[in-house]
Formats: structure tokens, sequence, C-alpha cells
């Protein structure tokens, strides 16, 4: 080989490692990142919206949840600090999807969560974080 196929084989090994390290999020996993992106930008109406339908009549309930969700809100994000989203595990199966993820703070504590997501017309809903 010349020295100008070894550099065009270079080039295409080193864009298929990139193309191949890069991967594009889930459906769900991209939901759960706009979730918390939402909460720790206080867009708690936003946020509340990407429940299902069910699990948001329950958590805008003070009287069945203890607490407005804002203050739920506040807490899990340690007011607004989540510095990184890590998904540990994905499971997928028709429509349905569990994670299980860690927040990592801006002072460097983390928090270990887990959350199952259906597929409604087309958008991830979050049910119940736990």
């Amino acid at each position: 080989m010349n020295g100008k196929n070894l550099t065009v084989l270079a080039l295409v090994l080193v864009l298929a490692g990139a193309i191949g390290c890069s991967s594009k999020p889930s459906g769900a996993e991209q939901s759960l990142r706009d979730f918390y992106g939402d909460l720790n930008h206080g867009e708690f109406a936003e946020a509340m919206a990407r429940y299902e339908d069910d699990v948001r009549e329950y958590i805008e309930d003070p009287d069945q949840t203890g607490m407005s969700f804002a203050d739920w809100a506040k807490g899990e994000t340690k007011n607004g600090t989540i510095h990184e989203i890590r998904v540990l595990t994905e499971t997928a199966h028709d429509g349905t999807a569990e994670l299980e993820f860690e927040l990592e703070y801006a002072d460097g504590t983390s928090s270990r969560r887990k959350v199952s997501l259906t597929e409604v017309g087309g958008e991830w809903k979050l049910g119940a974080i736990g």
C-alpha cells in the first residue's frame, strides 16, 4: 500500500471507531434525561408532564405524598445541582423499559434510582421513581 492509501485507511478506521463509540440514548433514556433537566432548571410543570397519567395524578396531590412536587424536586436535585446522570442498566421490552441510574451532584455526592417507563403515543412516560 502506498502512503495515500494508508492515510485513507487510517481515516476510515478513525471515523468508524468514533461512530461506534458514540451512541444515541434510547427514547426511554432521553425521556429520563429530559425529566431531570426540567427538574434541574425548575421547570416543574414540564417535568410533571413526563409522568404517566396515574402517577402524575398521585404526585400532584400533596395529601397523598406529604409534600408539594416542587419541594420534592428541589430535594431530588439538591436545588438544581445535578451534574451528571449515568444510566447503569436499561431493560426494554414491548414499549416498556426499566432504567437503573445514578445522579451525581455538583458537591460530588451521588444517589442511585430506578424507574419504569412506558411508551404512550410515541412518547416515553415515567412511572414512580424509586
